[in-house]
């Protein structure tokens, strides 16, 4: 029974690295798969509320259950960074850095998540008033692929079309 606790608490553990590794590059994933924002939007809050507020995670009273039903001592009274992380990564008294620097990056990541979907937007949308269309033979993919024309080619096409 004792290696069953021992497989519990070792899971609960690189569960909570897995957070912490979705936290700092989810948004970026979000980049290229827009329906990864919302969970890790969830993942920020939570983060944040752990470190603002002191919420308990679930991940740290599982392994602590685990380790004393295994006989083993529990994290740190402060949780998983305190026993994994901090002092061991970091000194701890650089705390308030890192956690500045992870929602730096954070918010970052956000910030280019929304403008991959603004030109992800932008491209999927119609052309506007007086924007060339792609007509047949232009070199526009029916695909969706992306079309290599020049401006002044675009230009040309534009003045011939007005003077007809």
């Amino acid at each position: 029974m004792i290696w069953v606790l021992l497989v519990i608490a070792n899971v609960a553990m690189l569960a909570h690295f897995a957070f912490l590794v979705f936290l700092i590059g989810g948004g970026f994933v979000a980049w290229r798969h827009p329906w990864v924002a919302w969970p890790h939007l969830a993942t920020a809050v939570w983060a944040f509320g752990i470190e603002a507020w002191h919420w308990v995670c679930p991940l740290t009273l599982l392994e602590n259950w685990a380790r004393h039903g295994a006989g083993m001592r529990g994290l740190a009274p402060t949780g998983f960074i305190d026993t994994y992380i901090q002092g061991v990564m970091y000194p701890a008294e650089l705390n308030t850095q890192v956690l500045g620097v992870v929602a730096t990056v954070v918010l970052a990541s956000w910030l280019g998540a929304a403008v991959a979907a603004w030109r992800r937007r932008r491209r999927r949308s119609p052309p506007g008033p007086g924007e060339p269309t792609p007509q047949a033979g232009s070199g526009a993919s029916p695909s969706g692929g992306a079309a290599v024309v020049s401006a002044s080619s675009c230009a040309a096409r534009v003045a011939a079309s007005q003077r007809s």
